[in-house]
């Protein structure tokens, strides 16, 4: 399988065939194969591998966790440009360049993180710190949480043909990764136990990428196996065709870190294919 990394790690020589980003975080694929990105604070794309990046979004405000909808028409993100975090999206002209972003999501709580499933519903977090907890926003603009637990929820993650969920949970006993069918009948899955989950990603084949401490790991649906992809790990996007598992590394040595993993100091980004 074909993987592509995006590595906040910095390089101390040139790659062979890597495309360069520099402070790149939260990649997201968009049907077509286009990525975005949220870089210091703004939003670009790049149409493929080595293209020129596309700014989208601009100003003083700082975006971030960029969703594309399914017909690659558009961008959810979370936007702090209100004055706390809520859910804008913007739509994608056939130039390539950005209109006018439309707010979301009007709560006073900070809302992040958000997943576009195929019929239009928006998955995301509301909440900071050990308060997050995942919710989910229909067609028509209603809201109503996941679940109704005390637990601190983070990452949601809609499958390809939004039937499902894959999310975070995080309590006492530490940290799993939850499958669960959204709608009458619900059923839920434990993918995950590691402890140290972060992020998840969906292949267009069914299977989850979850990135955890000690590398990623992809596994089915139905949690039958786990395969190690790579060692390195941070946030993750899968392509819609399958062949690319993008990677934003964390970067380990943070001095500048503040207490929002997007607020950290630069990172180079590195794409690369890796056989």
């Amino acid at each position: 399988m074909l993987v592509a990394l995006i590595s906040a790690l910095l390089l101390q020589a040139a790659v062979p065939d890597t495309a360069t980003v520099l402070g790149a975080r939260t990649p997201a694929y968009a049907p077509d194969g286009r990525l975005a990105l949220s870089i210091d604070g703004h939003l670009y794309v790049q149409r493929a591998l080595g293209a020129p990046l596309v700014m989208l979004t601009s100003g003083s405000n700082w975006d971030r966790d960029p969703s594309w909808t399914a017909d690659g028409a558009g961008i959810v993100f979370a936007s702090d440009r209100s004055g706390n975090y809520d859910l804008w999206r913007v739509t994608i002209n056939a130039d390539g360049s950005a209109g006018t972003p439309t707010r979301l999501t009007t709560s006073p709580m900070s809302e992040t993180q958000p997943s576009v499933a195929a019929d239009g519903r928006i998955a995301f977090v509301r909440g900071n710190g050990n308060a997050t907890r995942v919710w989910l926003r229909e067609v028509d603009g209603s809201e109503k949480r996941l679940t109704s637990t005390g637990q601190t929820e983070r990452a949601p993650r809609f499958s390809r043909d939004g039937k499902r969920l894959a999310y975070l949970v995080v309590n006492e006993a530490g940290r799993r990764v939850l499958l669960t069918t959204i709608g009458a009948g619900a059923r839920e899955t434990t993918l995950s136990s590691d402890a140290t989950s972060e992020d998840i990603a969906w292949s267009p084949d069914d299977r989850v990428a979850i990135s955890t401490r000690n590398g990623i790991v992809v596994v089915p649906s139905n949690a039958s196996y786990a395969n190690l992809a790579t060692t390195l790990h941070g946030n993750i996007a899968w392509s819609a065709d399958g062949k690319t598992l993008a990677i934003a590394v964390v970067d380990e040595v943070n001095v500048a870190y503040n207490g929002d993993p997007d607020r950290g100091s630069d990172r180079a980004a590195v794409i690369r294919p890796l056989d």
